[in-house]
């Protein structure tokens, strides 16, 4: 009976715990920090081993989207910590955001603007993630919003798209 409640389980939808290796293995993932990937990989097998493979699927698409993140830094595009903004924004709205610009082409200074390309962009999609994206104005530091929005995507120049997780 168990068994058929968890396989007819809608995504997005809770799922009972049904042992306290459930329990472990979600305080596992949630709470140890590892310092490498080799310990990161170790934390995540455990945690698939306590649940019974059920915290496979959320752990490789974390890691995906790290390794998205390492990869935009590594090419100095822009920092995974942008890329991983970038892509909760993304995710919220559930389109793929483009960056252009002097941000995609790896030329931009500390105060360059943010330019982004989001198709079919909405006021209330946009009022979701104005805020949370680089370039959104800061309250902190009185700086204004640094972000423009094009309807097109222009292949020929530079482009980075980040897709919804």
């Amino acid at each position: 009976m168990e068994a058929d409640a968890i396989a007819a389980r809608k995504p997005g939808q809770a799922m009972m715990l049904d042992s306290m290796f459930d329990v472990l293995g979600i305080i596992i993932a949630n709470n140890i920090e590892p310092e490498t990937q080799t310990q990161a990989l170790g934390v995540a097998a455990l945690a698939i081993i306590l649940t019974k493979g059920r915290a496979a699927p959320g752990i490789i698409k974390a890691e995906a989207s790290i390794a998205r993140a390492e990869l935009a830094a590594e090419k100095e595009i822009i920092s995974s910590g942008d890329f991983l903004r970038i892509e909760n924004a993304s995710t919220r709205i559930n389109k793929p955001i483009t960056v252009v610009g002097s941000r995609a082409s790896g030329k931009a200074k500390a105060y360059s603007d943010w330019d982004y390309v989001i198709e079919n962009l909405n006021s209330k999609e946009w009022s979701k993630i104005k805020n949370s994206i680089p370039g959104a104005r800061s309250t902190i530091d009185n700086t204004p919003r640094n972000i423009d929005i094009f309807k097109k995507l222009d292949l020929s120049r530079p482009y980075l798209t980040i897709y919804p997780r």
